[in-house]
């Protein structure tokens, strides 16, 4: 290597700024850059083009498995648990009875840019005209508003807003009008 860096001593930089939760740590000494020629280069380099370095944000690197354990264990139905699909799509399978006393059964997945809940039990895709009328696409997957592609950000807040959804669903069974939507 040319700028002669110590990984050792990098490893241990970026881990203790892990540790004390500084991602862009105050200290020079604590930075870590790159360059524009994909190189490494620690705070403590005496380094003429800094300015044209871009500063590496030193976060914990994410697990989306561990975190969404994590998500369920904390905040889903004990019932929940992970699947994987025939078509090969894992994610997390839940039953819930809502407000209205109706029974549901959710798969909540990450297609690969947000989480989308399929709804499983009740069948319910196709029950309307109008795929507004009850916020589901024909294939059973929640419409969630089209921020975010139709899903959330977050599997926790794809399982909040699904629990909310359903009891939605069951008031629009019952009134054909759903009534947690600004646009209805």
């Amino acid at each position: 290597m040319s700028n002669n860096l110590d990984l050792n001593r990098l490893r241990d930089t970026v881990i203790k700024n892990q540790n004390t939760s500084e991602s862009k740590p105050l200290m020079q000494l604590n930075k870590v850059f790159v360059d524009s020629e994909g190189r490494i280069h620690e705070g403590s380099d005496n380094h003429s083009k800094r300015a044209s370095m871009s500063e590496v944000p030193q976060e914990t690197f994410a697990n989306r498995g561990l975190i969404e354990s994590n998500i369920v264990a904390r905040y889903m139905p004990q019932n929940t648990k992970k699947i994987t699909t025939d078509e090969g799509v894992s994610g997390w399978l839940y039953n819930f009875r809502c407000e209205l006393e109706d029974n549901y059964t959710m798969f909540a997945y990450y297609d690969g840019n947000y989480y989308q809940v399929l709804v499983i039990e009740p069948k319910v895709e196709g029950v309307w005209d109008s795929a507004h009328t009850g916020h589901i696409f024909s294939d059973g997957k929640i419409c969630f508003g089209s921020e975010y592609d139709y899903g959330l950000q977050s599997l926790q807040d794809a399982y909040s807003k699904s629990i909310l959804w359903a009891t939605g669903l069951s008031i629009t069974k019952r009134t054909e009008h759903f009534p947690f939507s600004n646009n209805q």
